[in-house]
Order: structure tokens, then C-alpha cells, then sequence
């Protein structure tokens, strides 16, 4: 018998924006513990790098191995691309391979948006129609959008680009799904409610001194020390929120300010684990900070509920 496979379109046919964020907040709900993750392996390739994610669950296991090459979306290919396979945790059997590029354009924005849910519920007086500014033109750019329109109907929404003929375009594609939108370069940062850096920039995008106190910011376009989309001057402002602290220490960028000089270590941020079970609070004036670059634990949730709900006939 062959493997089951889940392609693009039966991820994306199964899986919704709520879906998602269904399925992440049960799994940190459950128990899981992100700081348990098992780190992520690199290794280089000729224009970028391999990227290895296993992860160990209580019935399943999974591993995604993903290429990233930046030079890609010049010519209209994927930045990422790669497959999943899910294991039986008894057998350690192959029981599925699913596609690694559709489970991280998914699972990447259902977990920023439950972190951007969690946030906003701690928020006091959160607007019911939130101006919401996304940086980025690519997948997670406009599967962002679609993720936070699905959470905040009546959110409008700003798409920013270095180059504005790609940002009117990716605009365009989320106009024609229902989408109040409009493509800006030099947007009002001080009026948004939430702004998302969801972008290949590898250094921050804009002055942090201008966000709003009340605001929420979500940073998930990069990992590596050296590469950042927030400016210190935001993060040490800001009540941050980060997907792991583990992972955030060996991989974030945006987060470098915090543990620099060792105040990390005397007061932590919280965790994803810990947002989701209510321990974040929130101080008016400073504005809030959720910041990852991507866990094992998330595809490993995803893809195993995409195979419950497309109730694949495993081996």
C-alpha cells in the first residue's frame, strides 16, 4: 500500500483560519510545554539552507524538512518548500507525508493569530474594528491577512511593501476574496491598532517609538540572531510575548535586546503556552509584542489533525 499524501489543496480545503487556531490553542490547552520543542537543524545549501524540524507528541511524531532560499521570490518561486512525514509514535512507522510548503503557509498565521486573539482579549477596550497594517507581499504576508480578517470581520487593513506595483497586486487578491484593503508604502504607523511583520526584511522595518501604547505587534518573517524586523527601540517598550523562550534564545532576532544583558534571566518573557492560560496582562501605555520564528510542535499538531480530518486510511 502506498503512503497517503496530502497535498496543497486538501490542506487547504481541510484546514481554515479558525481551524488552525482551533487546533493550536487545544494543543497548548492539552499541556503541550514549547519549551520541550526539540530544536531545529540547519544546514547550508547553494542559495540557502536546509531546514529540519522533528518533534515528538504522545501518539505521533513528525519531521518537516524544508529548503529556504531567499533569491526564490524574485522569479515567483516559493521561499520555502518541502514535505512533512508523520510517524506512529509505537511503530515508528511512516503513516503520511503531507506538503511541508501548504502546513507552514497554515499553521505559521493560525499561530500568530491565537496569540494576536489572546492579546487583544487582555487589551482593554480592544477596538471592534482595529486598523491592522501587514508587512510583506508573499504567502504568509497575504495568508496573515486572510487569518486575521477570519478573527477581526470588521478589521480594515493596510498591505505595505518595498515595492508598491507587488503590494497593489497582493492587494487586489485579497480585495476580490472581501477584504477592506489598500496598498500603502509609508503607512501611518501611529494609528494602527495591530501591525504584522510578515516579511523577508532582515532588518527592522520601521522606528518602534512610533507604535501606538495600545497596539499589538506580530513579528514572524525571520530567525537567526542577526536578522530582525523590530527595533530595540519598540522591544524595550513593548510587553513581549515570544512562541518559546528556548527557541526565542537561539534563533530570534527581534529578542536580542532583552536578554543582552541578562535580565532575561530575572524576569522571562511569557511563552505562547502561558498567553493561552491567561498569565499575560497588559500595562496601558506600553504596547504588546508577540514574536516567533516557527516550532516543530505547531506542524506536528497541524499535520496530525489533518489527517484525523481528512480520515486518511493509515498503514
Amino acid at each position: 500500500m502506498s503512503l497517503p499524501y496530502l497535498d496543497a489543496d486538501t490542506l487547504y480545503s481541510q484546514i481554515s483560519p479558525a481551524t488552525a487556531v482551533q487546533i493550536l490553542g487545544d494543543a497548548l490547552a492539552g499541556g503541550l510545554d514549547p519549551e520541550a520543542d526539540s530544536p531545529r537543524l540547519f544546514a547550508p545549501t547553494q542559495r540557502g539552507e536546509f531546514l529540519i524540524m522533528p518533534a515528538l507528541g504522545a501518539a505521533r511524531n513528525g519531521v518537516k524538512v524544508l529548503t529556504v532560499d531567499p533569491q526564490n521570490t524574485a522569479v515567483g518561486l516559493p521561499k520555502i518548500q518541502g514535505s512533512y512525514l508523520l510517524f506512529d509514535a509505537a511503530t515508528s512507522a511512516v503513516i503520511a507525508v503531507l506538503d511541508g510548503t501548504a502546513l507552514t503557509a497554515l499553521r505559521t498565521p493560525g499561530t500568530t493569530v491565537l496569540a494576536l486573539r489572546e492579546m487583544a482579549r487582555a487589551t482593554q477596550s480592544f477596538s471592534d474594528a482595529p486598523l491592522i497594517l501587514v508587512y510583506g507581499t508573499g504567502i504568509q504576508a497575504k495568508n496573515h491577512i486572510r487569518y486575521a480578517h477570519a478573527l477581526f470581520e470588521s478589521a480594515r487593513f493596510v498591505l505595505v511593501g518595498r515595492g508598491l506595483d507587488k503590494a497593489r497586486a497582493a492587494a487586489a487578491e485579497l480585495a476580490a476574496e472581501g477584504i477592506a484593503i489598500r496598498a500603502e508604502q509609508e503607512p501611518q504607523i501611529e494609528q494602527a491598532d495591530v501591525i504584522i511583520c510578515a516579511s523577508s526584511s532582515p532588518d527592522p522595518l520601521f522606528d518602534g517609538s512610533r507604535v501606538a501604547g495600545h497596539a499589538l505587534v506580530a513579528a514572524i518573517g525571520q530567525h537567526g540572531l542577526e536578522r530582525r524586523e523590530l527595533d530595540a527601540q519598540l522591544m524595550l517598550r513593548a510587553e513581549v510575548v515570544v512562541e518559546g523562550r528556548a527557541s526565542a534564545l537561539r534563533e530570534n532576532g527581534n529578542t536580542v535586546d532583552l536578554h543582552a544583558d541578562g535580565a532575561w534571566h530575572a524576569a522571562p518573557p511569557v511563552n505562547l503556552r502561558e498567553l493561552v492560560e491567561g498569565k499575560f496582562t497588559r500595562t496601558p501605555g506600553r504596547p504588546a509584542v508577540y514574536t516567533g520564528v516557527g516550532m516543530a510542535w505547531e506542524d506536528l499538531a497541524m499535520a496530525s489533525a489533518a489527517v484525523d480530518l481528512c480520515n486518511v486510511a493509515l498503514q
